[in-house]
């Protein structure tokens, strides 16, 4: 008798997610990418960036894009992809919220990026990669989860967000 899967994590091959520890500043880093997003002017790619110690993991990154990448294509919450994907990943409607939760910061070390339709090779001067991983009981209290595994709750917020 076969087990029940409770999550298909299989997606898009547009969708990427990479981790990276950095010695950047993040403003640095958020100036380099809205640069090659003026240069690129592509509504259907992006690159969005987070503090990837307020993640959890690979999962809540792709299911989250999933989500805006549909989101986005049917009217969306925002006016570019990467802002979808922000909202999303934070699972908020408010960007400076959504940034207070998973937005790079001073003193931000480890550096998780999201990618659609865009190559690794494109936010490799970030820094060196490193494996994701999820601190349960950071994502729990930046989120402001009780009792429940985090990512389950990151990802029900992150599905219902449309219809809050």
């Amino acid at each position: 008798m076969g087990g029940i899967t409770l999550w298909d994590f299989s997606y898009p091959k547009e969708i990427k997610v990479c981790f990276f520890e950095t010695k950047l500043n993040p403003n640095e880093i958020l100036a380099r990418l809205e640069e090659m997003r003026r240069e690129e002017k592509s509504k259907d790619k992006a690159i969005q960036v987070f503090d990837a110690e307020n993640v959890c993991g690979e999962e809540h990154l792709y299911h989250s894009t999933r989500l805006a990448v549909k989101s986005f294509k049917r009217g969306g919450i925002s006016r570019s992809l990467e802002m979808e994907i922000l909202l999303f990943v934070a699972g908020e409607r408010q960007i400076s919220r959504a940034l207070e939760k998973v937005g790079v910061k001073e003193g931000t070390k480890r550096v998780a990026v999201v990618l659609v339709n865009s190559s690794e090779e494109d936010v490799k001067w970030i820094g060196e990669r490193t494996k994701p991983s999820c601190n349960q009981e950071r994502v729990r209290r930046i989120f402001g989860i009780k009792g429940r595994d985090a990512l389950i709750e990151i990802l029900e917020r992150s599905a219902l967000l449309p219809i809050i």
